[in-house]
C-alpha cells in the first residue's frame, strides 16, 4: 500500500491485491461484507493520516476510485465532494468491473491466457506527467509504448512486449503515481489508435526518457557563477 500526496488537499493510496487479502479481505467482500469493506476503508484514512499526514477540513471524507490492473484500486482522497464510505462501496462495486460477474470462469481463464500481450491505457492533462515518468524507470529492456493526443489531454498506451510479469507489473505500477489509469479493455485501445491523434509511436517512454538524459547533461553543463 502506496500514499501519494498529490497536493495539500489530496491524497491517492495505491491498493493491490496483496494489500486487501492482508486486511483479510477479498475483492468479492466489497460486494458482499459492507461492514468488512467499511473498516477496511476506514483503515486507510487513518493510515493516510499517519503517512502523509491527511486531514478532512470538515470530517468528512471525499473518495475517487479508479480499477487498476491485477485487481488492485487507486483510491483518492479529498475535500471537494461528500461522498460518504457506503457511497464509496458502491463506487468501487462498479470501478471493479469484475470478470466474474460477465464470464464464466472457463471463459475468463480463456480470455487470460490468450491475451500473450497486455495492453494498458492511461491518461493524463500534461506531457510533464508522462516525462515525470519516464524519469524514474529503471528497466533498461524496450518498453513498447505509444502517445496520442486527445481533445482534453492525451493518452499513454502501453504495451507488456518482452517484459516479465514482474517488470510489467512494477511498471504499471509506477505509471499509476503519475497518470491515470484508463483500461485494459480492446474496444478502448482500438478507439484510441482510430479517433485521437498519434504524436509518438512504439517508443513514447522511450523518447521522454532521452528528453530527460538530455535536460540533465544540459544542467550539468552550464557553467557555475
Amino acid at each position: 500500500m502506496k500514499f501519494i500526496r498529490l497536493n495539500q488537499n489530496t491524497v491517492r493510496c495505491i491498493v493491490s491485491e496483496e494489500d486487501i487479502k492482508e486486511q483479510g479481505l477479498e475483492i468479492e467482500d466489497f460486494l458482499t461484507n459492507k461492514d468488512k469493506a467499511h473498516e477496511f476503508l476506514q483503515q486507510i484514512v487513518e493510515l493516510a493520516a499517519k503517512e502523509v499526514g491527511y486531514e478532512s477540513k470538515n470530517g468528512v471524507v471525499a473518495m475517487q476510485v479508479m480499477p487498476l490492473p491485477m485487481n488492485g484500486l487507486a483510491i483518492t482522497f479529498s475535500d471537494r465532494e461528500e461522498i460518504g464510505m457506503m457511497d464509496l462501496i458502491s463506487e468501487i462495486k462498479n470501478a471493479l468491473g469484475f470478470l466474474k460477474e460477465s464470464l464464466p470462469p472457463e471463459e475468463a481463464t480463456t480470455k487470460e491466457k490468450t491475451n500473450s500481450n497486455p495492453q494498458l491505457v492511461y491518461e493524463c492533462q500534461s506531457l510533464d506527467q508522462v516525462q515525470q515518468f519516464a524519469s524514474v524507470i529503471q528497466t533498461k529492456k524496450t518498453i513498447k509504448s505509444h502517445l496520442y493526443k486527445q481533445l482534453r489531454g492525451y493518452y499513454l498506451v502501453i504495451e507488456k512486449g518482452r517484459l516479465s510479469k514482474e517488470e510489467f507489473k512494477e511498471l504499471t505500477r509506477q505509471a499509476t503515481e503519475y497518470l491515470d489509469y484508463c483500461s485494459d479493455k480492446l474496444g478502448k485501445i482500438a478507439f484510441v489508435k482510430e479517433h485521437c491523434i498519434p504524436l509518438i509511436k512504439n517508443k513514447a517512454l522511450a523518447t521522454f526518457k532521452k528528453m530527460n538524459e538530455l535536460d540533465e547533461n544540459e544542467t550539468q553543463k552550464e557553467p557555475l557563477v
